[in-house]
C-alpha cells in the first residue's frame, strides 16, 4: 500500500479537529483594523494604542488593556466585564450603554467621557480622572472610586447604592436625581457642587468637608451619618450642625491670703 495514502486516510479517520478560537491581531495595528462587534475576549491589549478606534458592540471581557490609549475611542455597547483597564486613557471617549461590571479602572483618565446608560456595577475606579465625565442611567451600585479626582463631572438618575467614594475630590460636581443610598463619602471634599433631588439616606460623610455646596429639591442628610461633617456657609436640610466641644471647666480657683506681719 502506497505510504502516502495510508497516511492520508490514517489523518481522515482520525478525530475531528475543533476549530482554534480567534487570534487578535498585534497591538500596534489594532487602530487600523475594523473592530466594530469583534470578540476580542481575553486579549492582551496592554499599551495599545486604540486612540479614536471603532469598537461599538465588541466583546472585550477579561480583556486586558493596562495603559492602553483610547482617546476619543467610540465604546458604544462595547463589554468590558472584568477586564484590566488599569491607568488606560479613555478621555473623549464614547461609553454609552458601556458594560464595565467589575472592570479595573484603576488610575484611569476618563476626562469628558459620555457613558449614558452604561453600567459599572462593582468597578474600581480607584484614582481616576472624572473631571467633565456625563452620564445619565448609569449604574454604580457597589462601585469603588475613593480618592478619585472630578471636576465639572455630572451625574443625572445615577444609582450608586453602597458605592465608594472615601476622599474624593469634587469641584463644580452636579448630582441630579440620583441615588446615594448607603454610599460612603468619608473624607469627601466638595466644593461649588449641586445635589438635586439625589437620595442621601443611610450614606456616611465622616470626617468629610463642604464648601458652597447646595442640597436642592428633596436631597437631604437625613438618616445619614455626618457628626464630623465639617460644611461652613453650607444650608444643608436634615443636618445637625454639631455644637463646638466645650473646654471643660478647671479646677476652683483659690484666693491667697497672706498673713500681715
Amino acid at each position: 500500500m502506497n505510504a502516502s495514502r495510508h497516511f492520508t486516510s490514517h489523518r481522515r479517520g482520525g478525530p475531528p479537529r475543533l476549530p482554534l478560537p480567534p487570534v487578535p491581531p498585534p497591538a500596534h495595528r489594532l487602530a487600523k483594523e475594523e473592530l466594530t462587534g469583534r470578540d476580542l475576549r481575553g486579549a492582551m491589549l496592554d499599551g495599545a494604542d486604540l486612540r479614536n478606534a471603532d469598537l461599538a458592540g465588541a466583546d472585550l471581557t477579561a480583556a486586558s488593556l493596562r495603559g492602553a490609549d483610547l482617546s476619543g475611542a467610540i465604546l458604544r455597547g462595547a463589554v468590558l466585564a472584568e477586564a484590566d483597564c488599569g491607568g488606560a486613557r479613555f478621555d473623549g471617549a464614547c461609553l454609552d450603554g458601556s458594560n464595565a461590571v467589575h472592570c479595573r479602572l484603576a488610575g484611569a483618565s476618563l476626562r469628558h467621557v459620555h457613558a449614558d446608560g452604561a453600567n459599572w456595577a462593582g468597578a474600581d475606579l480607584s484614582d481616576a480622572d472624572l473631571s467633565g465625565l456625563a452620564a445619565v442611567d448609569i449604574d454604580l451600585t457597589r462601585a469603588v472610586l475613593d480618592r478619585s479626582h472630578a471636576a465639572g463631572m455630572t451625574l443625572r438618575a445615577a444609582s450608586a447604592d453602597c458605592s465608594r467614594w472615601k476622599a474624593v475630590r469634587w469641584s463644580g460636581v452636579a448630582l441630579v436625581q440620583g441615588n446615594l443610598r448607603g454610599a460612603d463619602l468619608r473624607q469627601a471634599q466638595l466644593a461649588g457642587c449641586v445635589v438635586d433631588g439625589t437620595d442621601l439616606r443611610g450614606s456616611t460623610w465622616e470626617h468629610a468637608r463642604w464648601r458652597d455646596v447646595t442640597l436642592a429639591n428633596g436631597a437631604t442628610l437625613h438618616d445619614a451619618r455626618a457628626d464630623t461633617l465639617c460644611a461652613p456657609g453650607c444650608d444643608i436640610p436634615g443636618w445637625q450642625r454639631p455644637e463646638p466641644a466645650q473646654r471643660p471647666a478647671g479646677p476652683p480657683r483659690l484666693d491667697v491670703v497672706r498673713s500681715g506681719t
